[in-house]
């Protein structure tokens, strides 16, 4: 029998007679979604010890950790499935990524009984990966009905992966948003261990990095589910961004070049704040920064625990007294280091403290010190202050709320680097903080961190880590001082040059390079973003203008 010539589909509708892959339905389906989120939880530095060759391995299993999750959203069984798969990844990833929140046991420090203290940090541990984890909830909600609906409606199922790419992108974007942001966990972070990997993000940032894992996690998904070979494509979309990245790359040069140390003192948090250990804390500060002998020296946040510009108080002229003399104005040294400030808002008022970076060594002048722009939620500010009662109020760890640093201050080296812009401990997660700095004519970058709270677990390297992004998105040299480590320096290109154990006493030296280009991504910010978030606009009207109301393609009912 022949056909009509008319009846005959192209050959480019031709599709795969493959049948589908069934999608994993009901526990399994939130039980896979939960190992996915295990497994790229692991995918994160500190597992494996940090500039080992051994320690690319993790990463590497970035590239496969949201299979589980993509192949289970956008099934049959409708959005409450969804829901459920995105919760238990979302809920497995956080409670592995943020397991250091039981290392803060005991808080007797804080007054906190002992017994009560580990209650206290493991309710800690489960709210953040419930309320972080539900972010994943609403994405996968989202996203598996964005793919029912596109593939109800017979729109090309190689699309996909670039809808989990772009979700992905502004999934993790939304996440560094608002006074609770808490960005700890982007893709990109996995990948700190391969540097070439690193580079394009000088131009677009970290998010479409993170989009990308997602498209090549998404391609092998519809390999498996459709038979379709968009995976193909991924090789050619890596070995793209891996070239642009190696075009971007700054040409190495040691002209100019400033010697600097990073001092970690190493004090633990039981001792950080006991006023009777200060004289103790300056003589090691100082003799460590006298051993180290270079132009710039930094120190960690609050590296002293004393309000730096109230000279009147008898603690705070002693050491200064004794620092100025090491870092006297006008010398050839200068002393970048953390600090409490207070700044008076209006008269009849209480000063407000901020927790802030300063130079000494400089010309004579004001005092400028650049303030911390992200201040940690019930650490440093309580969140809904003004309708919360009173009683909640003894869940911050201090008193009261300190002040928000109010844009990027690039501060003054002189002769000895240019300006540097500094990030305070929390700011360093937060890719647009320390951009902001070099857009303003900061030459190199200084995060200065306390990262004692985190003990021996996987946190300090991986906040470690977050630097590595920063140096490579602005190409600045970025000088690393924690107080218990890991401290470090590192290169525009994300190389690290020097870095340091934990909890020890330790001083890392190397020489940076004032840079003067900004990067398109700290000129330009995430434009990405808008761009994947037109594309799913766009995506959503398409599918619903082609889904079916009624029928077998139709949405699930819940």
């Amino acid at each position: 029998m022949t056909l009509p010539m008319e009846t005959v589909p192209p050959t480019s509708e031709l599709t795969s007679t493959v049948p589908a892959a069934p999608v994993p339905q009901g526990r399994r389906g939130w039980i896979l979604a939960a190992l996915g989120g295990l497994l790229l939880g692991l995918s994160f530095p500190g597992l494996i010890a940090p500039g080992t060759p051994a320690a690319i391995a993790p990463g590497l299993v970035a590239w496969v950790a949201l299979v589980p999750l993509l192949a289970v959203l956008g099934g049959e069984s409708g959005w409450r499935a969804d829901l459920k798969a995105g919760l238990a990844f979302g809920v497995a990833f956080q409670a592995v990524l943020n397991h250091w929140l039981l290392a803060m046991h005991p808080l007797t420090w804080l007054g906190i009984p002992y017994d009560l203290s580990l209650f206290v940090v493991g309710v800690c541990l489960v709210g953040v990966a419930a309320i972080i984890g539900f972010g994943s909830a609403v994405f996968g909600v989202l996203y598996g009905h964005l793919v029912r609906r596109w593939r109800a409606g017979g729109l090309p199922t190689g699309g996909i992966p670039l809808l989990a790419a772009c979700a992905w992108m502004v999934f993790e974007w939304l996440q560094a948003q608002g006074d609770l942001a808490y960005p700890w966990g982007p893709l990109a972070l996995t990948q700190v261990e391969t540097p070439q990997v690193l580079q394009a993000i000088s131009l677009v940032g970290p998010y479409p990095l993170g989009g990308l894992i997602a498209f090549a996690a998404a391609a092998i998904v519809e390999r498996w589910r459709s038979n379709h070979a968009v995976v193909k494509v991924v090789p050619w979309l890596f070995l793209a961004w891996i070239g642009i990245g190696h075009l971007s790359r700054p040409a190495e040069t040691t002209e100019g070049a400033v010697t600097a140390a990073v001092i970690q003192g190493n004090f633990p948090s039981d001792q950080k704040w006991d006023p009777a250990r200060l004289d103790k804390m300056v003589d090691r500060y100082v003799a460590l920064s006298r051993s180290a002998g270079t132009r710039v020296v930094v120190w960690p946040e609050s590296a002293l625990p004393i309000l730096w510009n109230a000279p009147d108080r008898p603690d705070t002229r002693a050491v200064l007294a004794r620092v100025r003399d090491q870092f006297p104005a006008g010398g050839e040294r200068r002393l970048v280091t953390g600090a409490f400030f207070a700044r008076s808002d209006s008269e009849g008022q209480s000063p407000a403290l901020m927790n802030a970076a300063t130079v000494l060594g400089g010309a004579p002048g004001p005092w400028i010190w650049e303030a911390k722009r992200h201040l940690v939620p019930f650490g440093e500010f309580l969140p809904f202050r003004g309708i919360l009662p009173d009683v909640l109020s003894k869940l911050n760890i201090l008193s009261r709320d300190l002040a928000r640093g109010e844009g990027p201050v690039p501060l003054d080296l002189g002769d000895a680097g240019g300006k540097i812009g500094t990030g305070i401990c929390f700011d360093s997660i937060f890719p647009a903080a320390l951009g902001a700095d070099a857009a303003a004519g900061a030459n190199v970058l200084a995060i200065v961190t306390n990262d004692a709270w985190y003990k021996d677990t996987n946190a300090p390297h991986q906040h470690f880590a977050h630097a590595i992004l920063r140096a490579v998105e602005t190409r600045r040299w970025v000088l690393r001082a924690a107080n218990t480590g890991v401290s470090g320096i590192i290169g525009p290109d994300g190389r690290v040059h020097a870095r340091t154990a934990t909890f020890k006493e330790a001083v890392a030296t190397a020489s940076f390079v004032p840079m003067t280009a900004v990067t398109p991504y700290s000129a330009h910010g995430d434009w990405s973003i808008g761009l994947a978030g037109v594309f799913l606009v766009l995506a959503w009207f398409a599918a619903y203008g082609r889904a079916p109301a009624s029928g077998p393609l139709a949405e699930p009912r819940g």
